[in-house]
């Protein structure tokens, strides 16, 4: 990214890319393209239209260096996976599991969707409290496979792990 905003002349700044990049990366895990943007923001004006504007730029401009220069960033590569699974004759009737995710994105979604359409999936999720979750996945998943199976935990912690949890 730090190349392709250099080459955009925006910023040189380390931490700035950084910090554009994350925000595009989240807009397009989300499933949230320059031109949903364009249609929301519309002519509206004052501090916060100018600041979508200002970042819906760049983020035009930005997937507009990817497709000059034929290239993909992760989150464009995620969007690809949903067909090359369904299309992978490799992947009819494995098992796969699915274990340690603590949030998801509406692309990873789509992926598991892909792979729960050709394969036999199991999904790990410990159930705790609320707070163990990030973006309420353990009610996303249940919500998308509604016949998934829940357990109580049932092993024991770690004296470490006890020590943490303590503070």
């Amino acid at each position: 990214l730090s190349s392709s905003l250099a080459r955009l002349k925006l910023t040189n700044n380390a931490s700035i890319s950084s910090s554009i990049y994350q925000l595009i990366a989240q807009l397009k895990s989300a499933k949230v393209t320059p031109m949903d943007i364009e249609k929301i923001v519309g002519e509206e004006r004052g501090a916060l239209s100018t600041k979508l504007k200002d970042i819906n730029a760049i983020y035009a401009q930005y997937e507009k260096v990817l497709k000059e220069e034929n290239a993909l960033d992760s989150n464009s590569f995620y969007s690809l996976m949903p067909a090359f699974i369904a299309g992978d004759e490799n992947l009819k009737g494995a098992r796969v599991i699915f274990a340690g995710f603590s949030s998801v994105t509406k692309q990873i979604i789509d992926i598991f969707q892909a792979f729960n359409g050709v394969c036999h999936c199991d999904f790990v999720l410990l159930k705790g409290d609320g707070e163990f979750y990030t973006n309420e996945i353990y009610h996303k998943v249940l919500d998308v496979f509604p016949s998934a199976q829940t357990k109580a935990d049932t092993f024991e912690f770690s004296k470490e792990a006890l020590a943490i949890e303590r503070g």
